[in-house]
């Protein structure tokens, strides 16, 4: 088993479980290709803190480590009434050295998201077993990000970039999302994975 992220919450901003992309049970056609993610109006977490969802995963060589991206989506990113905007992305990165072995001292290193960056830890991680411990939350007032917590809080379903239908793949790589972006597709890979450095 890889080490997929443990989600912890800060205060009600627990990670959300909000589909981007809904596709009928067995995948083959997409039912409602994007959310059009929330105003900046009302409450931070629009009332969707606690729903269903999932977190996408994307895998891949880079130099002599191995990645493993794990990405939300959320409908919006507001740490304030009106400030923010639509859509929000944000991940981690766990790197580890051999694709194959899933015990904890296969991690190299743990990097969350925040807005286009990716800070790394190699030892100030928390795990719960082989999953490392990751929280969603404000940096007031200007917005959300990922981060480190030693605090255990939910899990979503795994849904592997590599095996999307080609209908849901082709959303997500081509839609645009305004001010997030999506951090696991062509156009971002490469480039994020050159951002987490340790």
């Amino acid at each position: 088993m890889c080490p997929l992220p443990c989600c912890g919450c800060s205060g009600k901003h627990e990670v959300s479980k909000t589909d981007v992309i809904r596709y009928n049970s067995i995948g083959s056609s997409i039912l409602n290709i994007i959310s059009g993610g929330l105003d900046t109006s009302g409450s931070n977490d629009g009332g969707c803190s606690k729903s269903d969802g999932q977190v996408y995963v994307r895998g891949g060589k880079s130099g002599d480590k191995y990645a493993l991206m794990y990405s939300w989506y959320f409908p919006k990113d507001q740490a304030a009434p009106g400030m923010g905007h639509r859509h929000d992305w944000e991940g981690v990165i766990v790197w580890i050295s051999d694709p194959a072995k899933t015990s904890a001292d296969n991690i190299l290193a743990v990097c969350p998201s925040g807005h286009g960056k990716w800070d790394c830890s190699t030892d100030d991680y928390t795990l719960q077993e082989t999953h490392p411990l990751i929280k969603y939350y404000s940096v007031w007032p200007v917005n959300h990000q990922a981060g480190l917590t030693n605090e255990a809080g939910g899990s979503q379903p795994l849904i592997a970039y590599e095996s999307l239908p080609e209908p849901a793949k082709n959303a997500l790589e081509t839609v645009d999302f305004v001010k997030a972006n999506v951090p696991f597709k062509e156009e971002n890979w490469a480039e994020n994975l050159g951002k987490a450095t340790f």
